[in-house]
């Protein structure tokens, strides 16, 4: 303990996530880059499509840091909690 009512916690993780389902734009019959095989099964009553897809692997790692100072004297109460996250992304943001 390094003071009195002084608290610090600090969590690591790491998130690893295989075949991330993931929600694509809208794809249009009109659309001139999409092969014809693709567009013709667009019925002509609809403009657009979109679909779920098993697309991407994720990596999520960092540390959560939390900081909490609790103060009592007499019958009054002081409290001072902070925190932060250091993610992957390289960046140390305090909330």
């Amino acid at each position: 303990m390094i003071a009195r009512g002084l608290t610090f916690t600090l969590d690591g993780y790491w998130v690893k996530v295989k075949n991330r389902i993931v929600l694509p734009g809208l794809f249009s019959q009109y659309d001139a880059t999409l092969p014809a095989s693709f567009t013709s099964q667009i019925p002509p009553q609809v403009t657009t499509v979109q679909f779920f897809a098993n697309a991407v692997n994720a990596t999520n790692y960092g540390l959560d840091i939390a900081v909490d100072f609790l103060h009592r004297s007499g019958g009054e109460r002081s409290e001072g909690p902070a925190g932060g996250q250091c993610a992957n992304d390289g960046y140390l943001c305090f909330l």
